[in-house]
């Protein structure tokens, strides 16, 4: 594998989720020890070719040679398969690409959510209803599966099932819809 030497990739360093998966690109060798940067400490050469708004959304890549910005993606399906070249053409594939595109979205926009950082940065990405609802539902679905699995296991009356699945239903969704919802709807309170 080749080391990618003139890339430099810009990472939210309150995410630490973000810092992880950058730091990993180094350990295996995809980027150099100098191939990662802060948004922090963002050096003035690079933000004059840096899309910020994009980038609080989709991670950057920059080639120092030729100041060209690769983000999201891209970026990383370029840093992955050359750790994986096997994978190359595979992921080229338009229909891949689209569907790993929407996966990349989805994790972007929950990020905060997921690693459970609370901390609302300028890095931070916008909060977008879909991807944040589908998230909640992700995660109904996920527990739901869990908990059907203990059921089947403890109760063996249907009407117990179904109450049981109901309250559990119940418990898993009030508790993360209501502050989506009152995210969403105080987003659009100071829109204008």
């Amino acid at each position: 594998m080749e080391m990618l030497e003139n890339k430099v990739m810009i990472y939210d360093d309150t995410c630490p989720m973000c810092n992880w998966y950058t730091q990993k690109f180094v350990d295996v060798g995809a980027l150099p020890e100098n191939g990662r940067m802060p948004f922090s400490k963002l050096e003035n050469q690079f933000s004059e070719i840096l899309d910020f708004n994009k980038a609080r959304h989709e991670i950057p890549l920059i080639d120092k040679t030729t100041n060209t910005v690769i983000y999201g993606l891209d970026a990383f399906l370029l840093l992955f398969t050359r750790i994986f070249p096997v994978f190359k053409s595979f992921l080229g594939n338009n229909y891949v690409k689209g569907v790993l595109r929407i996966f990349y979205k989805f994790i972007s926009y929950n990020r905060r959510v997921i690693v459970g950082e609370n901390a609302k940065t300028s890095t931070s990405p916008n909060f977008h209803l879909g991807y944040r609802l589908a998230y909640v539902i992700f995660m109904q679905f996920l527990v739901l599966c869990l908990h059907s699995s203990i059921i089947q296991i403890y109760f063996n009356n249907e009407s117990i099932k179904f109450f049981y699945c109901f309250i559990a239903a119940l418990c898993i969704n009030v508790p993360m819809l209501v502050p989506v919802l009152w995210s969403w709807y105080s987003n659009r309170m100071t829109k204008e």
